[in-house]
């Protein structure tokens, strides 16, 4: 973990593409093999049924506009890949029915997780397996 002086570095870092997978391939890099690295991203609007999109699309207009824009989007198999070649030689993924199935299943009042909710898992594999 970065000491606290440079998360600014590392938020600012998060906002592009090519600045999460750079960031991505520096945790990677000096991860121990078998460590595992788990991350929340947002699918693209487009992606989605139109009412999810419409939240995402709703809350990154929120967001902008106190002055923190969602900059980047994944889909899942651009996540994988992204994770695969920043070094993580294994990626398992949590969407919105699996997030649903472990923590609402048998819920009465129609809670349910919004359609853009993605998380990923990757694991670092040795050190000569890394790209």
């Amino acid at each position: 973990m970065p000491h606290a002086s440079s998360l600014k570095h590392y938020r600012a870092a998060a906002d592009t593409r090519e600045a999460v997978e750079r960031t991505l391939s520096e945790v990677a890099a000096v991860a121990a093999p078998g460590s595992e690295l788990v991350l929340e991203f947002i699918a693209p609007a487009s992606a989605l049924i139109p009412e999810d999109g419409a939240l995402v699309n709703a809350l990154a207009a929120g967001t902008a506009r106190v002055g923190e824009p969602w900059l980047s989007y994944f889909d899942q198999a651009e996540m994988e890949a992204i994770l695969r070649r920043a070094g993580f030689s294994s990626v398992a993924h949590f969407g919105p029915e699996e997030a649903h199935e472990r923590y609402l299943r048998g819920r009465t009042d129609g809670s349910r997780l919004p359609g853009y909710f993605r998380m990923a898992k990757g694991t670092t594999g040795p050190v000569g397996d890394r790209v």
